[in-house]
C-alpha cells in the first residue's frame, strides 16, 4: 500500500508477475491523472492453486436404498450442480432414484456426477395356511413362484399337498429378490403341551388368567384360536367356553380341556391344561451345598457348589431351586406333611464323587423353617470354562460391553489366561477392567491367577462401536474368547462365541440368546446361552424383585443352569416355570440387574417382568 501511495517498487511486467502455489497476494493499483498528477490507489487480491480432480463416481443400481461411501477430504454430495440443492454427507441413505454431484469447497476444483437408481424389492404377502384335508397351491403373479426352500427346487402352481410342509414364495424384480416362508398345516393346528399353573391359596380355589397358557399353546401357530373346556365332551363340540380369568370348580387341582383351531377352518388340535391350587405356607427350606476341601468334613471355611439343582418332593409334585454363587439354596411355600429334598447327581461339577446326606426327609409344619445343609467330597480336577455374556447392545458409535466370566468348575485351584477378539474394523478397545497381558488389533489377551475352586472371576471390555457407513444397522458382529488352561479336563467349555446384530435403539428389558438369532440344526442339541435384562424405570429404588420366565416346551427344562447375575439371587422351578427372587441393597436399588442362565434349546416364547 505504501509502495503505490508513494509510486516506488512497481511491478516492471505485470504479465510474467509469479506468485506461490496456494498463496494470496494482495496487489494495489495506482492510478494518476498526468495533468493534475491527482491519484488514486485499489486492490485485489491473486492466487492460484493446482485443480482438484472431484473423484469419478460410478453409477449405482440397488435394491431400495444406498448408503453413501466416504469421500476424500474437502468433498461432499449434492442433489444440485455447483453445489446446489441438499447437501448430503457419507453415511446417509438414499431411497429413490436421483443423481448426486460430488463437488469441493475448494475455488479450484472439478465436479464429477453419478446416478443412483434404486429398484424396489418385489412386495410378498402371504399367510400360514390351515387345511383340514389335502391343499393345492393356488396360481400366483407373474414373477412371483413357490420354492420348497430357499433358493431351492420350483414347486409349481397347482401342487397338492397332503401333509404338513413349509414352503418358501420367491419375487423378482429385476436384479431384486425377496423370498418368504410360510406353512401349509394339514389338519388342526399344532398345540403345545402347556406347562400346568400353580397358584397358592388356602379355599383350595383360585382365579387363574388362561391367557399365558394360550400364548404357550399358540406359540407354534400364533393365528390359532384357543379355547378351554370343562369336558372332554364340551371340547369336542365346541361348546360352553371357559372365560379367563377362570376359577377352579374342583379344589386343589382341575384338569382343563383345549381345543386349538383357526377362524373359519372345521378342523382343530386338542390338549389339556393342569390347574394346582396348593395351600399358601410360610414354610421354607434352606441349606448350603458345600466342598469338602481338606477332607475333614465340611466347614464353613469349605466352598459352596454353584449351580447345584435340589428336588423338593410332596405329594408327589416335585418343585427345583439351584443353589447361587455361595451354594446357598432356599424352597419357598414348602407344603405342610411329608417332604424329601433331594440334590440332582447330575448337576454336581465334575470331580465330586459323593454327597451326604444323600437326600433329607422331613415332615413340615405351617410357618417353620427347616434347614439341611449338603457336603460334597472328590478327587481332584482342574476344569475352567468360560462365558462371554454382553452387557449392552451394539449401537454405531457408541460404547459395546461385554462381560467375560471365568468360571472354576473343578476342585483345585487354577491357573491359566484367556483371548477376547473381535472385529477390528468395526470396533476400538476403549478399556479393560484389568490389565491385560497383551493387545493386537482385534484382540487383547488377559491372565486367570490362581482361581480358587467353584469361584469366578469377571473381567470386563468396553469397545467403541464405528460410524457408518462402517458398522451399520442390521450387520451381525461377531465376538469370542478362547481360555487356555494346562491340564484342563474339559476343553470343550473352554471357547465361548457370541453374535450380535448392530441396532440403531434398544428396550433395556430384554432376552438375548448369545448364539444369534438363527441356530443349525447341530446346535439344537448344544446348549445355548440367554442374557436377561431388567432395569427399573420408576422413580422409586425396587427392593425385592421378582422375575419370572416361561421355558417353552421344546426346552429341556432340567438343562437349565444359571451362569452368572449382577447380584445375589434365589430360583425355583416348577416345570417349566423359573421364579428369581432378588433382594437389593438400597445403594444398588436403581442399578441395571443382568441375569445370564442358558438351557439346551431355545426359548421360542419368553417373558420376563419387575
Amino acid at each position: 500500500m505504501n509502495d503505490a501511495v508513494e509510486d516506488v517498487n512497481a511491478i516492471l511486467m505485470p504479465s510474467q508477475y509469479i506468485t506461490l502455489q496456494g498463496q494470496t497476494v494482495t496487489v494495489y493499483a495506482r492510478v494518476t491523472n498526468l495533468l493534475t498528477e491527482e491519484f488514486d490507489v485499489t486492490s485485489f487480491n491473486l492466487l492460484w492453486d493446482f485443480i482438484t480432480q472431484a473423484p469419478v463416481m460410478l453409477d449405482v443400481t440397488t435394491c431400495d436404498s444406498y448408503t453413501l461411501n466416504a469421500l476424500p477430504v474437502g468433498f461432499a454430495y449434492y442433489t444440485g450442480t455447483d453445489a446446489s440443492g441438499d447437501f448430503l454427507v457419507a453415511g446417509d441413505t438414499v431411497e429413490q432414484s436421483l443423481t448426486l454431484y460430488v463437488h469441493s469447497d475448494s475455488p479450484c476444483s472439478t465436479e464429477t456426477s453419478f446416478v443412483i437408481t434404486i429398484i424396489p424389492s418385489p412386495e410378498i404377502s402371504v399367510s400360514d395356511v390351515i387345511s383340514c384335508e389335502a391343499y393345492t397351491l393356488p396360481a400366483l403373479a407373474p414373477n412371483y413362484e413357490y420354492r420348497a426352500t430357499v433358493g431351492g427346487a420350483i414347486v409349481p402352481a397347482g401342487s397338492v399337498i397332503t401333509q404338513t410342509t413349509s414352503l418358501y414364495i420367491r419375487a423378482t424384480n429385476g436384479a431384486c429378490v425377496a423370498e418368504q416362508q410360510f406353512s401349509v398345516v394339514i389338519g388342526g393346528p399344532p398345540a403345545v403341551q402347556p406347562d400346568p399353573l400353580s397358584i397358592c391359596n388356602n379355599t383350595g380355589f383360585a382365579s387363574f388368567d388362561l391367557s399365558s397358557a394360550a400364548d404357550q399353546i399358540s406359540s407354534l401357530y400364533p393365528a390359532a384360536v384357543v379355547t378351554f373346556y370343562l369336558s372332554a365332551q364340551d371340547m369336542e363340540n365346541g361348546v360352553n367356553p371357559l372365560i379367563s380369568p377362570f376359577t377352579n370348580t374342583t379344589a386343589e387341582s382341575q384338569l382343563l380341556y383345549v381345543r386349538v383351531g383357526v377362524s373359519g377352518i372345521d378342523c382343530f388340535s386338542t390338549t389339556t391344561l393342569q390347574l394346582y391350587v396348593p395351600s399358601c405356607t410360610e414354610t421354607t427350606l434352606s441349606g448350603v451345598v458345600t466342598f469338602d476341601n481338606e477332607a475333614d468334613g465340611c466347614d464353613p471355611f469349605d466352598a459352596g457348589l454353584p449351580g447345584v439343582k435340589l428336588s423338593n418332593t410332596f405329594g408327589g409334585t416335585q418343585v427345583f431351586s439351584y443353589t447361587n454363587a455361595t451354594g446357598a439354596y432356599q424352597f419357598t411355600n414348602v407344603q405342610a406333611g411329608s417332604n424329601e429334598a433331594t440334590i440332582d447327581a447330575g448337576s454336581l461339577p465334575v470331580g465330586v464323587t459323593s454327597v451326604m446326606p444323600g437326600s433329607f426327609s422331613y415332615t413340615a409344619v405351617n410357618g417353620e423353617a427347616y434347614t439341611s445343609n449338603f457336603c460334597a467330597v472328590g478327587t481332584p480336577v482342574t476344569d475352567l470354562s468360560v462365558y462371554l455374556s454382553p452387557m449392552t447392545v451394539v449401537r454405531p458409535g457408541l460404547e459395546a460391553v461385554y462381560q467375560i466370566t471365568i468360571m472354576n468348575l473343578g476342585n483345585l485351584t487354577a491357573t491359566g489366561a484367556f483371548t477376547f477378539t473381535y472385529d477390528a474394523v468395526k470396533f476400538d478397545l476403549l478399556s479393560t477392567s484389568v490389565d491385560f497381558v497383551s493387545v493386537t488389533d482385534g484382540s487383547v489377551t488377559f491372565d486367570v491367577n490362581a482361581l480358587p475352586a467353584y469361584t469366578s472371576s469377571v473381567f470386563t471390555v468396553s469397545l467403541l462401536t464405528a460410524q457408518p457407513p462402517v458398522a451399520e444397522s442390521g450387520q451381525v458382529v461377531n465376538a469370542q474368547v478362547v481360555l487356555s488352561v494346562p491340564a484342563d479336563l474339559n476343553a470343550e467349555n473352554n471357547t465361548a462365541s457370541l453374535s450380535q446384530t448392530i441396532v440403531n435403539s434398544y428396550d433395556p428389558n430384554d432376552i438375548t440368546v448369545h448364539e444369534g438369532a438363527f441356530i443349525t440344526p447341530e446346535q439344537a442339541t448344544e446348549k445355548l446361552h440367554y442374557t436377561i435384562r431388567f432395569q427399573n424405570t420408576g422413580n422409586f429404588p425396587a427392593t425385592d424383585v421378582r422375575l419370572e420366565n416361561t421355558l417353552n416346551s421344546q426346552i429341556d427344562a432340567d438343562s437349565f443352569r444359571v451362569v452368572a447375575a449382577s447380584h445375589n439371587y434365589q430360583v425355583e422351578r416348577l416345570g417349566g416355570e423359573l421364579t428369581f427372587l432378588f433382594n437389593i441393597p438400597p445403594a444398588v436399588k436403581q442399578e441395571n440387574l443382568i441375569l445370564s442362565p442358558f438351557s439346551s434349546r431355545p426359548s421360542l416364547y419368553t417373558k420376563c417382568f419387575l
